[in-house]
């Protein structure tokens, strides 16, 4: 019988699914997922290549997922520094009697 390296993670993995909570969680993931490929064809070009070959469309699909992460990382930190300004703020306004986190 042939089994993985991993294969005690893969077997907790695969019982996990079989949870009520495990197919909720895989419910999520897969409408991120779609969403997340529905952005990349619908506002950065993935269902064409923009140059021949197989290997310049995997760069340009690296290329587009690089781009998603970085929106991404640019909407968490403008809410970061959102949620810090406003507290400062508040802090100028009342003094040292609120604390900063």
């Amino acid at each position: 019988m042939l089994r993985y390296p991993d294969q005690e993670a893969i077997d907790q993995a695969l019982a996990y699914l079989e949870t009520a909570e495990g197919q909720q969680t895989l419910s999520q993931r897969q409408q991120r997922a779609e969403w997340v490929m529905a952005e990349a064809k619908s506002f950065h070009g993935l269902p064409r290549a923009l140059q021949p070959g197989l290997e310049k469309f995997k760069i340009q699909a690296l290329l587009i997922a690089s781009v998603q992460n970085l929106k991404r990382l640019v909407a968490a930190r403008a809410q970061q520094l959102r949620i810090f300004l406003l507290r400062l703020a508040i802090s100028l306004v009342f003094g040292n009697r609120l604390r900063l986190v």
